[in-house]
C-alpha cells in the first residue's frame, strides 16, 4: 500500500512538471505569436513608407508653377468663352424658333 501511494505521488509529481512543462510551451508559443504580429506590423509599415516616399518624389517632379500658370489661364479664359457659347446658344435658339414661326 505504501509503495502504491509513493508510485502515485511520483505520478502526480510528473504530472506537475509536464504542466509546468506545458505551460512554458505556451508561453514561448503565444511571444512567438506577438514577434510575428510586430514583424508583419513593421514590414507594413517599412511597406507604408516605402510608398509615401514615392509619392512625395512624384509630387516633388510636377511642375506646380506650369499648373499654377494653366489656372489662371483656365480662370482667365473660362468666363469669356462660357459668355460666347450662351450666346451662340441665344442665336441658335432664335433661329431655330424663328424657322418654326415660318413654317407654321
Amino acid at each position: 500500500m505504501a509503495e502504491a501511494e509513493r508510485y502515485i505521488t511520483e505520478i502526480n509529481g510528473i504530472i506537475e512538471r509536464k504542466r509546468t512543462d506545458l505551460a512554458g510551451l505556451d508561453k514561448e508559443i503565444h511571444e512567438g505569436g506577438a514577434t510575428l504580429a510586430r514583424y508583419q506590423n513593421n514590414l507594413q509599415l517599412r511597406r507604408s513608407r516605402a510608398a509615401l516616399t514615392k509619392v512625395v518624389d512624384d509630387i516633388s517632379k510636377l511642375d506646380l508653377e506650369e499648373a499654377a500658370r494653366a489656372k489662371r489661364n483656365f480662370e482667365k479664359l473660362y468666363p469669356v468663352m462660357k459668355a460666347k457659347l450662351d450666346k451662340l446658344n441665344a442665336q441658335v435658339r432664335l433661329s431655330w424658333l424663328s424657322s418654326l414661326a415660318l413654317t407654321t
